[in-house]
């Protein structure tokens, strides 16, 4: 998928994840949210990151899942593009 589907698929796969995580009254497992987000990777045909690469943490008193990542482009000829992405959901 191009760049920019690929990074809509997993901002949508997070938003999700921290929307059933907010309703899973405040609990939240970091293994059970990767392993969530693997799936919704999967459905969307999000080739990377996976859910290992999502840096699930807390910042205070809540839990946020990050999604820090690059992928490279071709732009013209031999000539490429690095774009860098970054997502930051509250998971509680």
């Amino acid at each position: 998928a191009p760049l920019f589907i690929n990074y809509y698929r997993v901002v949508q796969a997070m938003n999700q994840e921290a929307t059933e995580a907010r309703t899973n009254g405040g609990q939240v497992d970091p293994v059970l949210i990767r392993n969530g987000l693997d799936r919704r990777f999967d459905v969307g045909y999000v080739n990377h990151p996976t859910g290992k690469d999502i840096d699930i943490h807390r910042e205070g008193e809540h839990w946020v899942a990050v999604a820090d990542y690059e992928d490279i482009a071709p732009l013209i000829g031999n000539v490429q593009m690095l774009v860098q992405f970054h997502k930051q959901v509250e998971l509680q």
